[in-house]
């Protein structure tokens, strides 16, 4: 199966949590790169954007709202308090079980996302930044 079709699956594990919500799915580019086939789209609702990237599994995934982007890992860490705490990414051969992950994280702790303020989503941003922050010398 190609990246644009798992995507597109993808998109309809994620639909249920993210839709009333006000979100809806709106594929962007499926192509050829240097690393293969890829695909991406995104969630867009509300002023905001969920961003997906595909290529052999679920990719980046990463979050616009309030001037503010923020990978799903450094968000989940800000909110859930460390990093690698949440479902996602869960490394599985399984093509969908990244979006399966991804669903249960933003079940349990998408809310600032979903349906947070400005305000609250910022804050939660800049404690993401530090997470995001390189770490050694």
């Amino acid at each position: 199966m190609m990246p644009r079709d798992i995507l597109m699956r993808g998109a309809t594990i994620l639909e249920p949590g993210l839709g009333p919500a006000g979100f809806t799915f709106e594929f962007r580019e499926a192509d050829k790169g240097s690393g293969g086939f890829f695909a991406w789209g995104e969630f867009v609702g509300n002023g905001r954007r969920l961003e997906l990237h595909f290529r052999e599994s679920l990719g980046m995934v990463a979050y616009h709202a309030a001037g503010a982007t923020v990978a799903h890992e450094h968000l989940m860490a800000a909110i859930v308090g460390r990093l690698h705490a949440t479902a996602y990414p869960g490394f599985s051969k399984e093509p969908l079980s990244g979006f399966e992950d991804l669903r249960a994280d933003i079940a349990a702790h998408g809310k600032v996302f979903l349906t947070g303020s400005d305000d609250e989503f910022r804050a939660v941003a800049k404690v993401a930044q530090a997470f995001a922050a390189p770490k050694g010398f």
